[in-house]
């Protein structure tokens, strides 16, 4: 979820909200239990001692008020400053309705700082598993498509995965090896540089660039971008991995700057990203 900051009058009621029920949302996980899960979240609160009784933090799998899940503001242990949560799903105080274990549609955070102004922000909020609670293990360990973003299988780009584990690609109708491997059970930052005027596609593992593949055809255009899996035509390829904080660039990212920020979090606004999914 994008980061969201809003300032508190004194003594009013306020809320942080994403309504994304005409998106994807954030998905869970499947096959697990409510038990099993938690919301991750990242907040900034100026300061905490403020804070006034009777604030919630909801999110709802459909509908607010209908499908949600709340914790109270002033009860999850909101210090001054940063705080890194991980609210268990199972403990959340109160239900309204039937919350879905599917993906959440709809985030808000309310509170009220009484005598003085304060600054809340949320940086990012996510679903996780609890600690202890061991992922199922999977027979095509995480081949896949990473990324895809196209109109038809014919005319559009892609990132994934091979069997063997081989970083591959596609551009337009030309598939491109790239001869490098992901690094397996750790976390890895890959960045799939396009450069339209030489027509050749960079691929960097932790920053290094690793491999360059040549593509002949045209760029493919607009289309639907798609992370984990593709559009008819690439059944069967369902990521088994996982990812986090994937960004989509207007322009092609130099080494220098995929270096420098491949470990940062990146503010809202930042010029040149088109969207940042966390």
């Amino acid at each position: 979820m994008d980061y969201l900051q809003v300032d508190i009058p004194a003594g009013t009621w306020t809320s942080l909200r994403k309504d994304m029920t005409s998106a994807a949302g954030i998905p869970l996980p499947g096959s697990y239990t409510r038990e099993q899960l938690g919301l991750a979240l990242r907040i900034y609160i100026e300061d905490a001692s403020l804070l006034a009784a009777g604030g919630n933090l909801e999110i709802a799998s459909k509908t607010m008020d209908q499908n949600e899940l709340a914790w109270y503001t002033h009860e999850i242990g909101l210090q001054s400053g940063w705080n890194e949560l991980v609210l268990p799903l199972a403990e959340a105080p109160m239900e309204t309705g039937t919350f879905e274990l599917t993906a959440i549609k709809w985030f808000r955070l309310s509170t009220n700082t009484m005598s003085r102004a304060n600054v809340l922000r949320v940086d990012y909020a996510k679903i996780v598993l609890l600690e202890g609670v061991t992922p199922p293990e999977e027979d095509d360990e995480a081949a896949g498509l990473l990324c895809y973003r196209g109109k038809t299988a014919a005319e559009c780009f892609t990132l994934g995965v091979d069997e063997n584990g081989e970083l591959v690609g596609q551009m337009g109708e030309q598939q491109l090896a790239f001869g490098a491997a992901l690094p397996a059970e750790v976390w890895s930052h890959l960045a799939y540089a396009v450069d339209p005027a030489g027509k050749t596609v960079t691929l960097y593992v932790n920053g290094t660039a690793v491999a360059t593949a040549a593509f002949t055809g045209p760029l493919p255009g607009e289309g639907t971008l798609t992370l984990g899996c593709g559009p008819e035509g690439f059944e069967g390829r369902t990521y088994t991995g996982q990812m986090g904080d994937v960004r989509l660039w207007s322009a092609q990212r130099t080494p220098a700057e995929i270096a420098a920020n491949q470990s940062r979090l990146l503010p809202a606004g930042t010029e040149g990203l088109l969207c940042n999914y966390r």
